[in-house]
């Protein structure tokens, strides 16, 4: 009887740590959540410097701009055109951007 129920609850304990894996692993990853993803294509109109980063604005082909994070050594000025994608938009910015010039 100790045996069945020392199974039982080892099964139940491994059952609740893979749901709980897989949803930490869902919940954390962000290249599998494109909800908050946009492609970016368009030129800079404005760098403004922050301590950490910069802070650029970008009108894109169709008109629309967008404020978009991205480190201060990435060297962007004003009248740069770019491409690229952004994700995790917080506060009316983009926090994370991998654009390039072209």
């Amino acid at each position: 009887m100790k045996k069945v129920l020392f199974m039982i609850g080892l099964c139940s304990t491994l059952a609740f740590s893979e749901v709980y894996y897989k949803n930490k692993d869902t919940k954390y990853n962000d290249r599998n959540n494109t909800s908050n993803q946009i492609h970016v294509h368009g030129y800079i109109t404005r760098v403004t410097q922050w301590r950490d980063y910069n802070l650029i604005t970008i009108e894109q082909k169709d008109g629309k701009r967008i404020k978009a994070k991205v480190g201060k050594n990435e060297g962007f000025s004003e009248n740069d055109i770019v491409s690229g994608t952004c994700v995790n938009y917080k506060n009316n910015k983009y926090e994370r951007c991998s654009l390039y010039r072209r």
